[in-house]
């Protein structure tokens, strides 16, 4: 493999596996009273957020000669402890002022993806920055007499000095 794309996945896997517990955890500090009134239909369970998307748009409107914002937020979150027996999740989205409507989608293969994301950045990280560094080295005699043994000189399979 290239340097460059080595270097691009060794960064990658560590970015992921940053941003998958900050944003969990920005659900968490960052409260949306509006998402929290939506998902209070479901009861007993911890809404754990995935991801997020906000939008907001201003303009001056000629015709009234007032400022125009238009937002819009969506957050999507994954249900704990009810995402093992019924993988799915639930997004609550909301335009302007209006009430926020709530959506699910049976996504197990998509939480199946995200878990094996997960699962390959935490061995990235571990391969590419945690791992011990490879702990046997050639001696120069040792590298001397491997290479040797190898060259076109010595014969393909001879080791040195056999006949």
């Amino acid at each position: 493999m290239s340097r460059s794309f080595v270097n691009w996945l060794k960064h990658a896997a560590l970015a992921f596996l940053v941003a998958m517990p900050l944003v969990a955890l920005g659900g968490f500090v960052f409260r949306w009273p509006a998402g929290e009134q939506a998902l209070s239909r479901y009861s007993g369970q911890t809404p754990i957020m995935i991801s997020f998307f906000f939008h907001s748009k201003t303009w001056r409107d000629a015709r009234r000669g007032v400022w125009v914002t238009r937002t819009d937020e969506t957050r999507s979150y994954i249900l704990f402890p009810s995402v093992f027996g019924n993988p799915r999740i639930i997004t609550v989205s909301q335009k302007d002022d209006h009430a926020p409507t709530v959506s699910e989608s049976n996504a197990p293969l998509t939480l199946i993806g995200l878990a094996g994301a997960a699962a390959f950045s935490f061995f990235g990280v571990w391969y590419f920055w945690i791992r011990p560094a490879r702990q046997y080295r050639l001696s120069p005699q040792d590298a001397a007499t491997f290479y040797a043994s190898r060259s076109p000189q010595a014969g393909f399979g001879r080791r040195i000095g056999s006949p």
